[in-house]
């Protein structure tokens, strides 16, 4: 391969916390490093150290098998609000939820430091981040008199593997290593090089000031730096650099590369097995054999073996032209040069939510007044931190709701700047007024806000910036019903078609090569935009979600039936004649 010219080439790096949720709380804790520990939410594993893991404790083990893998482990619960009314036992999954607030503040330490370094960060999840070290590189190389030509003899990159020229266990055994034994060659390299070490300088920051690991992936793209970032776990790095990308793809399974999991995948692998003329139904999909025999599941899908058996012509006639041209790219290590979005480190919205099991759905009113200060509590102390962290206040909030068999309905209604637990929960029960005779008994209770607005000085001369709205003063558009499809597993469709936007609709974590754990419930972020955009009306004193014409015919028609064409803003927002509300259970707990 050429060398690449400097100003072409870029310096990518995929930095992705050591099982986080684990280090967390032995951080909190003052466990010592070299404990076992796994963190356990309602008697299920989430996140386990590596410690614990010589010892076989795996994440589909409950505390009772962890215990008898591991008598000596550390098996502290995630944080959880709510209380506890189960005699004798340390936590009440029935009357608590899990919330990831230890982890949110801990994960915001991190990424203060990542800004430091590199102003061009985003935020891939809760404990990883891309960074473009580009112009730092450009930066420290000028200062540097050489650079060795056997990057992997000094000592001081032991902590650092290069793909093709270091031993890797399990990756790119077809490498012949004999073949690339001098590191680096190129220009290209010698600034990927650089870029390890501005690596390793992040991770030691990290280390001394908040005692975290993490391991890191260094290429040319957030690609191939996602895929190397955990070849060297704990606490190392990889370079991959590009004439070492086609021998390690070949034997990597086509599902764990970032951007062909979730439903993209599934499909991938639909029609590598077709066109094989091999059966694709999975051990999960395959139905219970009444001799109890347990189906053989199918291998993974190598991008060698894909590559090899799909024609360009095959992805075309499956997925259509665009679809196709990106697999292919993306099965050579190309994903287009995608730009690391610094915008990316705020998240667009959350929510906190409780899944309740068949025993513990809601029937009434007054379990639905038990939940709703809880799940208040977490959104309101979120809100918060938007107000003092990123200067912006979500003009949207929503409660939703699901009903045993039936779709998720979403009620939204406004909160003011100065919002409490108390005005978050009237205003959930006020939306919901017209609901409680028919949500339940309700599997899924949430509340969710998206839509942020920036605390503009504009706003911030209005006295209290927005004002809370009554039953009497919502339109009818923040009655909007938005109904979305039960949370559950389903088939694939018949392949047809598609432009590529459609597999990407919602985020994933299927198929990504990362091994960290996932969230705990109620952790949702980045939910679906709102269908109407809002705006703020000075008259009303808050955001309103109508088109602005729809908005300013009431405002006209108002007036016209006040007798009066200069109403104040005040006699505007609560001159309108009140409809009576409609009595309901509801009624003395909104009359507080």
């Amino acid at each position: 391969m050429a060398a690449a010219k400097s100003s072409a080439t870029r310096v990518i790096v995929h930095l992705d916390l050591d099982c986080f949720y684990a280090q967390v709380e032995q951080r909190r804790l003052n466990i010592p490093r070299d404990q076992p520990v796994a963190v356990q939410q309602w008697g299920s594993l989430l996140a386990i150290n590596y410690v614990a893991r010589k010892f076989g404790v795996g994440r589909g083990d409950n505390i009772t098998e962890a215990r008898k893998k591991c008598p000596s482990i550390h098996l502290p619960h995630v944080e959880t609000l709510g209380e506890n009314r189960k005699p004798g036992s340390t936590f009440d999954r029935t009357h608590q939820k899990a919330i990831l607030r230890r982890y949110r503040m801990a994960s915001k330490e991190i990424f203060e430091i990542l800004g430091r370094f590199a102003p061009i960060c985003e935020r891939g999840s809760i404990d990883e981040a891309y960074l473009d070290l580009t112009q730092q590189v450009l930066q420290r190389i000028q200062t540097l008199d050489s650079i060795s030509s056997d990057f992997c003899a000094d000592a001081i990159n032991g902590d650092t593997k290069v793909v093709g020229v270091t031993p890797l266990d399990g990756v790119g055994k077809d490498i012949d290593l004999d073949t690339f034994t001098a590191f680096p060659l190129t220009e290209e390299e010698r600034l990927l090089c650089v870029g390890a070490t501005i690596a390793r300088e992040i991770r030691q920051t990290i280390f001394d000031e908040l005692g975290f690991t993490c391991s890191v992936g260094v290429a040319t793209n957030k690609l191939v730096a996602k895929l190397a970032s955990p070849l060297n776990k704990p606490n190392g790095q990889t370079i991959l650099a590009p004439r070492f990308i086609p021998p390690f793809m070949h034997h990597f399974p086509i599902r764990k590369v970032r951007g062909l999991g979730g439903k993209l995948g599934k499909q991938l692998v639909n029609i590598y097995y077709k066109i094989k003329g091999e059966d694709t139904m999975s051990v999960e999909e395959a139905p219970q054999d009444p001799t109890g025999a347990v189906p053989v599941e199918k291998p993974s899908v190598t991008m060698s073996a894909f590559v090899e058996s799909c024609s360009m012509e095959d992805l075309v006639a499956h997925l259509g032209r665009e679809t196709a041209v990106y697999v292919r790219n993306v099965c050579t290590g190309d994903d287009g040069d995608e730009p690391v979005n610094g915008m990316k480190t705020d998240v667009k919205g959350f929510m906190a939510a409780k899944q309740y099991e068949d025993k513990s759905r809601l029937q009434d009113v007054e379990q639905l007044k038990y939940w709703l200060p809880i799940l208040a509590d977490e959104v309101v102390e979120r809100c918060e931190e938007e107000k003092t962290e990123n200067k912006r206040f979500p003009a949207q909030i929503s409660v939703n709701y699901t009903r045993v068999g039936a779709k998720t309905k979403s009620r939204h209604f406004s909160i003011a700047l100065d919002a409490t637990i108390d005005s978050v929960v009237k205003g959930a029960m006020t939306s919901l007024q017209h609901d409680v005779d028919s949500m339940f008994p309700c599997s899924s209770l949430s509340i969710s806000v998206k839509d942020f607005m920036p605390m503009s000085s504009r706003a911030a001369s209005i006295s209290t910036f927005f004002t809370k709205v009554s039953g009497e003063q919502r339109t009818a558009s923040q009655f909007h019903e938005t109904e979305r499809l039960p949370t559950t597993s389903q088939s694939i469709p018949p392949p047809k078609k598609r432009k590529i936007s459609s597999f990407f609709g919602a985020p994933s974590n299927e198929g990504s090569s990362s091994t960290e754990e996932p969230a705990p419930e109620g952790s949702v972020e980045n939910e679906p935009a709102i269908e109407s955009s809002p705006f703020f009306c000075d008259a009303c004193n808050k955001f309103v979600y109508e088109s602005k014409q729809e908005h300013a015919d009431f405002h006209y028609a108002l007036r016209l039936s006040q007798g009066t064409n200069g109403a104040s803003s005040a006699t505007v927002s609560s001159g309108q004649k009140a409809k009576k509300p409609r009595s309901g259970p509801m009624d003395t707990f909104l009359s507080r």
